[in-house]
């Protein structure tokens, strides 16, 4: 799936998918037996990466929002 600014506007990356991202490369890169469950390490170090990352995500929708009069808000609507 295409994320990003696409030809049907802007298309968030979830949370879960970046979770799933994410493991899929520590798979690959240290083998399918690595336990990636909440309750370990790197389930943990996982999780809060994710996080950090989805809350980027939610910026970009808001500043790609920000652009158009019928989603903008506040001082953006103004200048929009």
């Amino acid at each position: 799936m295409s994320y990003g600014v696409t030809i049907d506007g802007f298309v968030i990356k979830r949370l879960q998918d970046i979770k799933d991202e994410m493991e899929a490369s520590l798979r690959a890169a240290f083998g399918n037996q690595i336990n990636l469950l909440p309750t370990e390490l790197l389930g943990q170090i996982v999780g809060i990466m994710a996080e950090r990352e989805a809350i980027v995500w939610e910026l970009a929708q808001q500043i790609y929002d920000s652009m158009y009069p019928d989603s903008a808000e506040g001082v953006n609507l103004d200048n929009v």
